[in-house]
């Protein structure tokens, strides 16, 4: 699928590709979703919003897993 990166260093939207599977919403908080920074299956529930990949409009956030959040957040 299709996606946007955000590069903090350029401060510009990269082209990327991420998993089948990552998702922006799921209203199941108990479903598997593949998170696009890792590309680890985790529980949707468990999952906080992206600051660095976004669909390919822009418009929306993907989920990613606790470990990637947390090196975006800069932990």
């Amino acid at each position: 699928m299709k996606a946007k990166y955000w590069d903090e260093s350029t401060r510009s939207y990269l082209p990327v590709k991420v998993p089948d599977g990552c998702t922006t919403y799921e209203v199941d908080k108990e479903s598997m979703v593949t998170c696009p920074g890792c590309g680890r299956r985790v529980m949707y529930g468990n999952c906080f919003t992206s600051k660095r990949f976004y669909t390919s409009d822009g418009l929306w956030a993907f989920s990613v897993c606790p470990v990637c959040h947390g090196k975006e957040c800069g932990r």
